[in-house]
């Protein structure tokens, strides 16, 4: 059957259709045998072992091949041949969403400038046409360049998507190239950590509820729109202007030390970030959190806090002792002194600091709540010499 299937307008038919000629060899070989380990496909094929697996792996993302493992060996199978029809038709149909997505981003971007200064560079499409969108960013750019970039998360095909950008990462450090990042908040123990550990980097993390509807890549007079759907779809453009109008966006962006949050679900954000420091200061706390969003507390922020062997020193008004926050075993607690100014106030102001992060809390009902967060340094190594002091002078009990 494979010999009836390998003439040369066969083959075209194959590489049209998206396989290479690898996987079209393995995808053959597989309806032949039926179930099996990929020992028979290497001598069936005559190709290298390395070569096989990796193939493998293409079929099983595109869906036209499956895996069972059995006493710790996984056997591989064919999808039936009409998978391939199937296989096309979700190609053609991803390729449709993005261009729908391309044409709602175009006219944002013919604001920018005069339309007779846009000038479409191209288009690429599939993984294949990424790696060549991404090196054309590696060939545009030289050492010390800058190349500012808006992460959002792949729709799926995440572990992929985390190979095939690291072995980019992995040649834009061997050429210098300095980045900065704007990752969503969603992604920090992914991409995010991926990211952090690597010279010539810097990674700021956006909140989950700042939505961009794909990945910008702003480097030297070109701009880079990726779209990371199951076929991933990227176009550039080259423009002076474009580029500079996204760079100053970007910066805006990146400089932006200051934060808003509203309503529960903002604070939860807060706190999730929170979770990624070992130790944290509140100052007036009443065990608002144990009281507005007790489930988000008891399910998902205390045992967070546990496990990570994270604690905060909480400097608390007096009329919270024997609340639930007071037993929480990741809280170190002390109270204001009866009769102070502060004792008294009948605010729901908290002062949360922890990292270089100071955020001031309102609580004022489930859609009152709004919390103000600001990033410096300077101004969380004050307030931590102001909690010191409150802390000396708070009872323990």
């Amino acid at each position: 059957m494979a010999a009836a299937l390998s003439t040369a307008s066969e083959a075209e038919l194959f590489e049209k259709m998206g396989l290479t000629p690898g996987e079209r060899k393995c995808y053959l070989a597989l309806l032949e045998v039926g179930l099996t380990s990929a020992g028979p496909l290497i001598k069936r094929t005559g190709m290298q072992k390395s070569a096989v697996y990796f193939c493998l792996e293409r079929l099983l993302d595109k869906g036209l091949a499956s895996f069972v493992i059995r006493n710790n060996v996984k056997y591989f199978e064919a999808a039936k041949p009409s998978r391939l029809l199937e296989y096309l038709e979700r190609k053609e149909k991803a390729l449709e969403e993005s261009k729908a997505r391309v044409r709602e981003l175009l006219p944002a971007l013919e604001k920018i400038v005069p339309k007779k200064e846009l000038r479409m560079a191209r288009i690429y499409e599939g993984w294949e046409g990424m790696k060549s969108a991404f090196d054309d960013i590696l060939d545009t750019l030289k050492s010390g360049d800058d190349y500012f970039v808006f992460s959002v998360s792949p729709e799926g095909r995440q572990e992929r998507f985390r190979r095939f950008i690291k072995r980019f990462h992995v040649g834009r450090c061997r050429k210098k190239i300095v980045t900065k990042l704007l990752i969503n908040e969603k992604l920090r123990d992914t991409v995010g950590r991926d990211r952090e550990g690597e010279p010539y980097t810097e990674v700021k993390y956006v909140p989950a509820s700042y939505l961009t509807p794909a990945a910008i890549n702003v480097y030297g007079d070109k701009v880079l729109i990726a779209l990371w759907t199951e076929t991933p779809t990227g176009f550039t453009i080259e423009s002076k202007e474009v580029a500079d109008s996204f760079r100053s966006y970007f910066k805006m962006f990146w400089n932006d030390d200051t934060r808003t949050y509203r309503g529960l679900e903002g604070l939860k954000e807060v706190l999730e970030d929170s979770l990624n420091y070992k130790e944290g200061y509140w100052i007036g706390g009443r065990s608002d959190m144990t009281i507005h969003i007790p489930e988000y507390f008891r399910e998902r922020f205390q045992p967070e806090c546990i496990k990570r062997g994270i604690v905060f020193r909480l400097i608390a008004w007096p009329e919270t002792r024997g609340r639930e926050i007071t037993r929480a075993p990741f809280v170190r607690i002390r109270y204001m002194p009866k009769g102070s100014m502060a004792s008294t106030s009948k605010s729901g102001n908290v002062i949360w600091i922890y990292g270089d992060k100071v955020v001031n809390v309102l609580w004022g009902g489930k859609e009152k709540v709004v919390a103000f967060s600001i990033e410096n340094k300077e101004i969380s190594r004050n307030y931590r010499e102001y909690f010191e002091v409150l802390w000396r002078m708070a009872a323990r009990s």
